[in-house]
């Protein structure tokens, strides 16, 4: 929402946020409710039969997260091979453990327990999705200071706003503040307030 205000303004547009379900998003884009969609849209060629996609203003994925001594000398995705790993269950995060050869994978409730028990030296690594721990970082210094994040991201995404495909117009509006804010800084102060990391370079 910081972003999207931070873009009104560039856009000189007043905004107004509606919550809605995920899924109802891209409907209510398509019945003409509303203009723009704002959230964890991967840019994917189905979608993109549907809306039209903004610049990127996120990459996803899955990272790997480890103990601040990482005794068992983790640096990559490859390096996870029958090692303990810690996940929630139910996630992209899980399914992905569950393919590495030998890993002997245990599964919590959530993300900040999966962290938990890895800390308490049940577990060799955490793989989970990169701004969940991002924020969980960002929010506990406790976890913070007894683990590293590894730079490496499986899976990646690339996240975009939305917009209907005969609304051109707006998105090229939406591009143009998106690479205001990008080149003023405002962009990088937006994604380290909420995830204690500067942007991806990668993105446009």
């Amino acid at each position: 929402m910081d972003l999207v205000k931070a873009m009104a303004e560039k856009m000189g547009r007043d905004v107004k946020i509606e919550n809605l379900g995920f899924d109802a998003i891209i409907p209510g884009i398509l019945a003409g409710t509303i203009d723009m969609g704002a959230a964890g849209f991967s840019i994917t060629p189905e979608r993109g039969k549907r809306v039209l996609f903004s610049l990127p203003f996120y990459k996803s994925g899955l990272t790997i997260l480890v103990p601040k001594a990482n005794n068992a000398g983790i640096a990559d995705f490859k390096d996870l091979e029958g090692k303990r790993i810690s996940v929630q269950i139910g996630t992209t995060s899980q399914t992905f453990a569950k393919k590495i050869p030998g890993a002997k994978v245990t599964t919590f409730a959530s993300a900040g327990e999966a962290v938990l028990n890895m800390i308490a030296g049940n577990a060799d690594a955490v793989i989970n999705d990169k701004p969940v721990t991002d924020y969980m970082l960002v929010q506990s210094k406790s976890i913070a200071d007894q683990t590293t994040h590894l730079k490496p991201i499986a899976t990646a995404d690339l996240f975009a706003m939305v917009f209907a495909k005969n609304n051109s117009e707006l998105k090229a509006e939406a591009d143009k503040a998106l690479k205001a804010l990008k080149a003023d800084g405002t962009f990088n102060k937006l994604h380290e307030k909420w995830f204690g990391v500067p942007a991806d370079p990668e993105l446009p």
